[in-house]
């Protein structure tokens, strides 16, 4: 499906790109400073429209902990880090994966197109208050 080019589309996707794996209603809280206008609906319908075009990504794992689904602009191949104290979410790079990949591909014949893996623990800020 062809899906035209909506200021609102461009706006959640720019906004996006320069958050750090934001939820929807924080997007939402984000853009409507600027456009007043803009509802929620219209905020998951864009996100909707975005990952099914493969332009943004859901953050895989997180809602599961109690927290709200949280959206990625990055879709180059990356892990996520989630602290399971404060719910904050860093990208790491990983540069085997494609070795990685190639070695699942050839030892179990299959075609991999994609690969997410979140890695769960304490960032910095909450281990150091759990430590005091």
């Amino acid at each position: 499906m062809n899906r035209r080019n909506t200021w609102q589309k461009e706006a959640v996707k720019s906004r996006l790109m320069e958050a750090c794996h934001p939820t929807a209603d924080e997007l939402y809280e984000s853009l409507k400073i600027q456009y007043p206008g803009i509802g929620l609906t219209t905020v998951y319908r864009n996100l909707g429209i975005l990952e099914e075009a493969g332009e943004i990504s859901r953050v895989i794992g997180i809602s599961g902990l109690g927290e709200s689904e949280r959206y990625d602009g990055n879709v180059d191949p990356h892990d996520h880090f989630v602290c399971l104290k404060c719910g904050k979410v860093c990208d790491i790079e990983r540069k085997e994966r494609a070795d990685e990949q190639k070695t699942i591909e050839a030892d179990h014949g299959f075609k991999v197109v994609g690969c997410r893996v979140s890695y769960y623990g304490y960032c910095g800020d909450c281990e150091e208050l759990a430590e005091n």
